[in-house]
């Protein structure tokens, strides 16, 4: 496991390779897609020291969203 807070993935992030490609981008449809294939597959929870914790509850799932 490994601590990092709960965030909503963006399609606004970019890499160098990326920035002038616009046909890298996700549109708005497919960001919800992926946001929503993301949040069905995780959960977060406090450990006992109170940092947040974020474990794949569905890997398989997750992995076909992605695709």
């Amino acid at each position: 496991m490994f601590a990092a807070p709960a965030a909503q993935v963006s399609a606004a992030t970019t890499t160098p390779a990326q920035s002038t490609a616009t046909s890298n981008q996700l549109s708005k449809a497919e960001t919800e897609t992926l946001n929503a294939a993301i949040k069905r597959s995780l959960i977060t929870y406090p450990d006992s020291s109170g940092v947040a914790q974020v474990k794949i509850v569905d890997k398989n799932y997750l992995a076909q969203s992605l695709k």
